[in-house]
């Protein structure tokens, strides 16, 4: 039996860059935004967004995109340009604050130090 998945793209658009990163894009099953969007803010998603709970630092849903698979996240993210296609980025000083996120730093339990790329 094929299911007929809708997949619902998304970009992550920080309140402030970690290093040099400004945005993330991921993907979920349409209908699951919201559970992911939890996951990411409790620190259970990518790394990045672990990252940004570390630091504090919130984001909003720049863009979403609805498709059938995940070609298109794969494809948007050999491009890279996301600011082009961010609502935040495109529209400085409004207030877009439908899907805002704005974590409580978690404290991490590390055996040891662990350098992550982005803070080289």
């Amino acid at each position: 039996m094929i299911l007929n998945l809708q997949i619902a793209v998304y970009l992550l658009h920080f309140e402030r860059p970690i290093h040099h990163v400004q945005h993330y894009l991921g993907s979920t099953i349409v209908g699951r935004l919201d559970k992911r969007m939890q996951e990411h803010a409790s620190g259970r998603g990518a790394a990045l967004t672990r990252e940004a709970v570390r630091r504090g630092i919130g984001w909003t849903i720049g863009a979403t995109w609805i498709t059938a698979d995940r070609e298109l996240e794969q494809r948007k993210k050999k491009i890279r340009k996301y600011s082009r296609n961010c609502f935040c980025c495109q529209n400085p000083g409004v207030v877009h604050d439908l899907f805002t996120v704005v974590p409580r730093p978690v404290p991490v339990e590390r055996d040891g130090p662990r350098m992550l790329s982005w803070d080289k």
